[in-house]
C-alpha cells in the first residue's frame, strides 16, 4: 500500500474540503508538464485521492509528458507506462494534449529531437477514440469529447505540427491549415446552448496581449486559429469559459481578444525557470520535500453564473475569474 506523506495527506484533505464547499456544473482536474520528474509517482497519487471524495468528471494533462531526447523504442516504452499511470489515476476519462516535447530523438537518419509523428502518438492514445461522446479523426492528435447532459464541449488542440520525408523532419509551431478546418466545419459547431472549454500545450501567439503588454506576433497559423476561434463564437453564440496551457512552466490568467488565457504551472519543481512569465505571470516557489513539491489544478465551473474556480494542489494559490 503506498504511504502518503503527512503534509499531502493535509493537502488532500484542504482541498477537498474547499471544493465541497463550491457550487459548480462541471469538475476536472488539470496537470501540465511533468517531464519524467521524480515526483510524479506523487502527483498521480494525490489526484487519485482527491478523486475518490469529489469524483472528477475527467482528467487533463496539459502535454510534456516526456523531455524529446530518448530513442523511439524507449519513448514508445515510457510513453505508455506515463499513459497508463494518468488513466489510473481517476475513475472516469483522462485526455491527453501533445506537447512540444512528447516525441523521440533520432541522431541517425534524422538528427532531430521532439518528434511527434501522427500515427505514433494515435497508437500512444488511441484509448481516447474509445470513451464514448468523443470525436477523434485517425490518426490525428486533436479531438473533443462532449458532455451533452450538461452541454460542455472539451477541445483538445494540437499545438504542433510538421513536414517529415525520408531525410528531414521539421516541427512547426502552430497548427496546420487541417485542424483549423476541422476545428470551423466540426468541433465549434455547436448552438448557443453550450459552454466550450478549449485545452492545449502552447498559445497561438509569441507574447501576450491582455493590456499590460502589446503585441502582433503569432506563431504559424496562430492568427487564423484566433480568427476561426473568434468568427465561429460569434456566430454561434457558444459561450467559451477557458482556454487552458501549459508550456510556460508557470501561472497565468489574462483575457486575450475575448477569451481567458488560463496557464497552469509546471508540475516539476526544479528552480529556477530560465524563461520570462508575462506581465501578470509567476512561477509558484517550490521546495522539495515539502507539499510545494507537487503542483495541480482542480477546476470547477458554474455555468449559470458563468464562474470557473481553480483550487490548487501544492505550490501556488487559488485562482478564480469570469467568463
Amino acid at each position: 500500500m503506498k504511504i502518503i506523506k503527512p503534509y499531502y495527506v493535509e493537502e488532500i484533505t484542504a482541498v477537498t474540503e474547499k471544493i465541497k464547499e463550491e457550487k459548480y456544473d462541471f469538475l476536472f482536474a488539470v496537470a501540465a508538464d511533468s517531464h519524467l520528474d521524480n515526483s510524479l509517482e506523487e502527483l498521480v497519487t494525490n489526484i487519485s485521492q482527491v478523486d475518490k471524495l469529489v469524483n472528477f468528471n475527467c482528467l487533463v494533462h496539459l502535454g510534456d509528458f516526456l523531455n524529446g531526447n530518448i530513442p523511439k523504442k524507449h519513448t514508445e516504452e515510457i510513453l505508455k507506462s506515463q499513459i497508463t499511470m494518468y488513466k489510473n489515476a481517476i475513475n472516469k476519462k483522462f485526455y491527453p494534449v501533445q506537447g512540444n516535447h512528447d516525441g523521440y530523438c533520432d541522431n541517425i537518419f534524422y538528427q532531430a529531437a521532439d518528434m511527434a509523428v501522427d500515427d505514433d502518438w494515435y497508437a500512444a492514445t488511441e484509448f481516447v477514440s474509445e470513451y464514448e461522446n468523443v470525436c477523434r479523426v485517425k490518426p490525428k492528435p486533436y479531438y473533443y469529447a462532449d458532455y451533452p447532459d450538461i452541454k460542455f464541449r472539451l477541445i483538445i488542440l494540437c499545438s504542433f505540427s510538421y513536414v517529415m520525408d525520408k531525410e528531414n523532419f521539421t516541427k512547426i509551431y502552430g497548427p496546420d491549415d487541417e485542424q483549423i478546418r476541422w476545428l470551423k466545419k466540426e468541433a465549434l459547431n455547436v448552438d448557443e446552448t453550450w459552454t466550450i472549454l478549449i485545452f492545449s500545450h502552447d498559445t497561438p501567439f509569441e507574447e501576450f496581449d491582455d493590456g499590460r503588454c502589446k503585441t502582433d506576433t503569432s506563431k504559424y497559423n496562430g492568427q487564423l486559429l484566433m480568427d476561426t476561434i473568434l468568427w465561429e463564437k460569434n456566430k454561434r453564440q457558444f459561450d467559451i469559459a477557458g482556454w487552458f496551457v501549459g508550456h510556460y512552466h508557470g501561472d497565468y490568467i489574462g483575457k486575450i481578444r475575448g477569451i481567458n488565457f488560463i496557464l497552469t504551472g509546471s508540475q516539476t519543481a526544479y528552480v529556477p525557470q530560465l524563461w520570462k512569465m508575462p506581465p501578470g505571470g509567476n512561477f509558484a516557489a517550490r521546495t522539495l520535500d515539502t507539499v510545494n513539491e507537487d503542483l495541480w489544478d482542480s477546476v470547477l465551473i458554474n455555468k449559470k453564473e458563468h464562474k470557473i474556480k481553480i483550487i490548487r494542489f501544492g505550490a501556488g494559490e487559488d485562482r478564480s475569474i469570469e467568463y
